[in-house]
């Protein structure tokens, strides 16, 4: 029977040692990959950034004012591959994105100052969809009607998903706006599964997403 324990032990044994080991490397694997996708952010950013600027003031340009505020910045999500309500596999998916957003009274202002392609859709917690220009969403936002944050400021994120390449990020005051959002999209790389829960599969970047640094314009 001791014999028999001992064996059990050492099956057990082998077993949490390759369980570490096989997480240990998949966690080693993740750290450089996310560097290497970083470093394919930069690159892409290089680019992306001046072609996002560029399309931010023939906005401006075209509504006759300046933007009460504007940002540039890189944001990152962590998409899934699902094989029915299993997730198979992460992704890395970031893209460069400009905001601008102006005060005005009214949906049909926004519409009217953004010259907006398409028919408004129906309001919902806030947000009224316009349309858009060129590729531009454009949306109204009526942060009195909301509960709580409107879906479409919240739906750009925090400091964690977005960081900023131009301007500062701006949380709108309270009032009525009209929010101008163009992403394009810079990275969409598989970045694989990490088993701690052993069944299930776990994200190898945890919460860290690979930003890009910012080009100098």
């Amino acid at each position: 029977m001791r014999l028999f324990l001992r064996i059990l032990a050492g099956l057990v044994a082998l077993v949490v040692v390759g369980y570490l080991a096989v997480n240990g490397a998949v966690l080693v694997r993740a750290h450089q990959q996310r560097d290497d996708i970083a470093g394919q952010v930069t690159t892409a950013l290089e680019e992306a950034v001046p072609a996002a600027a560029d399309r931010q003031q023939d906005l401006a340009a075209a509504a006759g004012r300046e933007p009460d505020a504007y940002w540039i910045e890189q944001a990152c999500a962590f998409d899934t591959d699902d094989a029915g309500w299993m997730v198979q596999s992460y992704r890395e998916v970031c893209a460069v994105r400009s905001v601008s957003a102006w005060q005005v009274a009214s949906p049909g202002e926004g519409q009217s100052l953004l010259a907006v392609e398409g028919q408004g859709a129906t309001a919902y917690d806030g947000c009224q969809p316009l349309g858009t220009v060129d590729k531009a969403q454009v949306t109204y936002v009526d942060a009195g009607t909301a509960d709580g944050e409107p879906w479409c400021t919240h739906s750009l994120g925090t400091s964690s998903s977005a960081r900023g390449l131009v301007g500062d990020r701006a949380a709108l005051e309270p009032g009525r706006w009209v929010l101008a959002i163009d992403a394009e999209p810079l990275v969409d790389e598989p970045i694989g599964c990490v088993h701690w829960s052993v069944i299930f599969c776990d994200n190898p970047f945890g919460d860290r997403h690979a930003f890009g640094e910012a080009p100098s314009l």
